[in-house]
């Protein structure tokens, strides 16, 4: 007779969270905290590369710092740090992932892993970005355009390749609505 699993015989789930500028992921992510997901962003690894410089955090120099960490130890250099700290019985949602090998990092690192991408109509991401106030966002739709577009993807392997991450999703979340 077989004995019952117990939680420690399955390993854990990791969510990857991706998308654009005022999509919806830190919302999603805040979901699946209330729901016991262990939270890690690609970008801490950034920022506190930036702590250690001295530097003070900005849209700009988080780009940068994050291109210069990729280009020193590789693309996958940020999913790299984190997996290491990573629990197999443990679930967790990730998110900044916003280049394809950050992707295969996490997709074979011995746990379940889907990509969600969130994502919203222009307009309705402006107006979030407009209302969360935030430093360094984009004043202007025309901003948000330009900024998006060397996002989205480049001849830099090193650069942020957001349309390489939303071909890898495992689904969409479409999220032109309220939160409820």
């Amino acid at each position: 007779m077989t004995q019952p699993p117990t939680i420690g015989d399955h390993p854990g789930m990791i969510i990857g969270v991706a998308g654009r500028n005022g999509a919806g992921k830190g919302e999603f992510v805040d979901f699946l905290e209330a729901r016991s997901f262990s939270v890690f962003s690609l970008s801490d690894g950034i920022r506190r590369e930036l702590a250690d410089r001295g530097l003070a955090e900005t849209r700009e120099r988080m780009i940068e710092v994050g291109q210069e960490m990729r280009r020193q130890s590789g693309p996958g250099a940020l999913a790299q740090r984190l997996v290491r700290d990573l629990q197999p019985d443990r679930n967790y949602a990730i998110d900044s992932i916003r280049h394809p090998v950050e992707v295969e990092i996490l997709r074979h690192c011995g746990q379940d892993f889907h990509l969600i991408w969130i994502d919203a109509k222009l307009e309705t991401r402006f107006a979030r970005l407009q209302a969360r106030g935030r430093s360094g966002d984009p004043t202007t739709i025309e901003e948000l355009e330009a900024f998006e577009t060397r996002e989205r993807g480049s001849d830099d392997a090193n650069a942020q390749q957001l349309d390489a991450v939303q071909a890898e999703a495992s689904f969409t979340l479409a999220n032109d609505s309220t939160i409820e």
